[in-house]
This record gives C-alpha cells, sequence and structure tokens, in this order.
C-alpha cells in the first residue's frame, strides 16, 4: 500500500469549507475565541504534516523489521515441515496411531459390553417377573386341582352308589398328570374285558351321577341326558338304573322297542314314556 495514499484517505472526507463555516459561526456566539479559522487551520495543517513526516520516518525501519520476521516464518515453516515428516515416519507416532485405533476398537467394545449389560439387566429384570408370574399360575393350577379333586370326591359318592345299586360293584372316577402335564380321567374297575352291556349301563350311571353332582355343586346346566343302544343292558341292570334315574331330580331319556324293557311294576313303564311310535304312527307322521 502506498503511505502517502494512505495518509491522505484519513482527511479524503473531509469538507474543509463546512468546518470552517461551522467554526466562523461560532465566532459570533463565543467572541472571546483567540484565534482566527486562519491560524487554526495553519495549525492543523502544520500537526498533519508533522505526523507524515514522523510516520515516514519510522515506515522504513518498520519495513525492515517486517522482512525479517518474515523471513524468519518462512524459516519456522520449513522447519515445521521438516519437524512433521520426521514425526510422521517415526516409530513412535506410528505406534500412537495404533494404540489410537486400539483405543477405538476398545471404545466400541466397551459400549456393546455395556449395551448387553444393559440387556441382560433387563432380561433378568423380565425373568425375575415371568417367574413371579409362573409361579402365581403354578399355585392358581394347584388349587383348580384340588378343587377338581374335590369335586370329583363329591362325583364318586353319587357314582360308586349308583354303579353298586346296578352291579354290586363300586366304580369311581379319579384322574392322572401325564409328563406333558395333561390330565387323563380314568374309570377304576373297567378293564378291556367288560362286556358291551355294562360299559352302556355304566355310561348312564356316569351321567346320572353327573346331575347329582350338579345340583349338589350348584351348578346351572341342562339336567338331562339321552342314551340309545340299551337293548344290550342286562334286564337286571336296566331295571334298577330306570329305577335309580326317577329318584334323581332330572331325565334320562333312552329310545328302544317296547319288548327290550324289563317288566316294570304297576304302571310306572307307561307314566315314564314320552313318545311312542308305531307302524301305524311314525316319527314326524312320515
Amino acid at each position: 500500500m502506498n503511505f502517502n495514499k494512505f495518509l491522505e484517505s484519513e482527511y479524503a472526507n473531509i469538507d474543509r469549507q463546512a468546518v470552517e463555516a461551522i467554526y466562523k459561526d461560532a465566532e459570533k456566539f463565543v467572541p472571546t475565541l483567540h484565534h482566527e479559522w486562519t491560524d487554526l487551520a495553519d495549525f492543523v495543517q502544520s500537526l498533519r504534516t508533522r505526523k507524515q513526516r514522523f510516520l515516514e520516518s519510522q515506515i522504513d525501519d518498520l519495513r525492515l523489521q517486517s522482512n525479517h520476521l518474515s523471513e524468519q516464518l518462512t524459516v519456522l515453516q520449513g522447519e515445521e515441515t521438516k519437524e512433521l515428516g520426521i514425526l510422521l515416519e517415526s516409530p513412535e507416532f506410528k505406534e500412537a496411531l495404533k494404540l489410537r485405533s486400539d483405543l477405538q476398537e476398545k471404545l466400541k467394545k466397551l459400549g456393546s459390553l455395556e449395551q448387553d449389560l444393559v440387556d441382560r439387566k433387563n432380561l433378568r429384570a423380565s425373568l425375575t417377573e415371568n417367574q413371579k408370574k409362573l409361579d402365581s399360575t403354578r399355585k392358581q393350577i394347584e388349587d383348580q386341582k384340588a378343587a377338581l379333586a374335590n369335586r370329583i370326591g363329591v362325583f364318586n359318592a353319587s357314582f360308586s352308589k349308583l354303579s353298586k345299586a346296578l352291579y354290586g360293584e363300586e366304580y369311581l372316577l379319579y384322574f392322572t398328570e401325564t409328563d406333558k402335564d395333561v390330565l387323563s380321567f380314568r374309570l377304576k374297575a373297567v378293564g378291556e374285558n367288560v362286556g358291551g352291556g355294562k360299559k352302556a349301563s355304566q355310561t348312564a350311571a356316569f351321567d346320572l351321577a353327573y346331575i347329582a353332582f350338579l345340583h349338589q355343586a350348584g351348578m346351572n346346566f341342562p339336567t338331562f341326558v339321552c342314551h340309545d343302544g340299551v337293548e344290550s343292558i342286562h334286564g337286571n341292570q336296566l331295571s334298577a338304573l330306570l329305577t335309580e334315574a326317577n329318584k334323581i331330580d332330572g331325565q334320562l331319556i333312552i329310545a328302544t322297542l317296547r319288548d327290550k324293557l324289563p317288566v316294570l311294576e304297576g304302571e310306572s313303564l307307561s307314566a315314564n314314556t314320552v313318545l311312542e311310535l308305531s307302524q301305524e304312527d311314525k316319527f314326524f307322521r312320515l
């Protein structure tokens, strides 16, 4: 930059005539001003000239200092580049880069392990909660099994009584639990060689006992059962079955031929007949 132009630029925007007009107006209101405008202007110009000469006397020295400092900066930059090159090629720097890479990998692994720890804590809490629910469910199952055993006991009271009246033998319903926690219901004293008639009458006795159980348990459920194929039941057993059916608060409905029914005393057969069909009076009149 040209130094003289720089100095001139400091005063380039000053309107000399405007300043002179303001000063002369001030003389009208302040008559005690000690200097004329021309004296003041000459003084200011003298200050500017002396300032310019002073700065010009300093500029050469400042330029020498600037050049010297620039040379030193260039030398230092060269040394810096050289030192950086030595540093980049040094085993220590390469080892530092390797250590930084290892540190980054370890930090990633640490983050993964911390997440795993959080996941395990959440899983452990979930397992604890699920275990509580499982224990509660097991207790409910055991309570229900106990209630079931109690109800089967109530059922067996009627079932064993009916079976004894029919066959002179007491039969009981019971359940076992398989390896897969499945309940299997069975009847005692019922083998594979039991005749069909005995099985049919035993099934009917089971249903009658269930009706009695519904009343004792206070359960709102239909209290009638339907059976067919009773022709295979021995007459004495069928007679005992019909007699016991009339004693319960429910209905045993059977479909059979009249001549297959045992001889019943009195008018009990007619009194307990709901519908009787014949060749002249067919079902639905067909």
